[in-house]
């Protein structure tokens, strides 16, 4: 028996033993420069293993990530919807939270241009008024 059909009878076993993967075909295109050993493109497993027991691991290996990565399909499209909901849900707090911040900051502009245009503008930022009950460290460490 060819290797060709080989893999094509045990492809038809798999698909008895599980039930599943009725649609799927198995395609032998032998390579050594190939860096896979096989793959599922569609419904076409590719198997490019050389030597015959290699092949046939090979393509049961892609029949068994056939049928998980089918039966993972519905969750993945409800992660992805999901996924789309919370990034527009987290640009849209961002936004809010930007928006948020700027009244902070004009708020405290306000504040700022209020006090800055006092009798002693800018400086009351700078340098706090003494007061008459402040002295001078200098003093206190002398014994004066």
């Amino acid at each position: 028996m060819s290797q060709r059909s080989l893999l094509s009878e045990e492809l038809d076993n798999l698909k008895d033993i599980t039930q599943s993967g009725r649609d799927l075909e198995v395609v032998w295109s032998p390579s050594e420069l190939q860096e896979l050993s096989g793959e599922v493109k569609g419904n076409t497993i590719y198997v490019y293993e050389t030597e015959p027991a290699q092949a046939l691991d090979t393509l049961r290996h892609e029949f068994l990530d056939y049928l998980v990565s089918e039966a993972v399909k519905p969750y993945q499209k409800v992660t992805a919807l999901y996924s789309a909901m919370i990034n527009t849900l987290i640009e849209r707090l961002v936004d809010e939270a930007y928006s948020e911040k700027e009244k902070v900051i004009d708020s405290l502009m306000k504040i700022l241009k209020t006090h800055a245009s006092d009798t002693r503008g800018a400086a009351a930022w700078r340098e706090p008024k003494a007061r008459a009950d402040d002295e001078p460290e200098e003093l206190e460490e002398n014994g004066q």
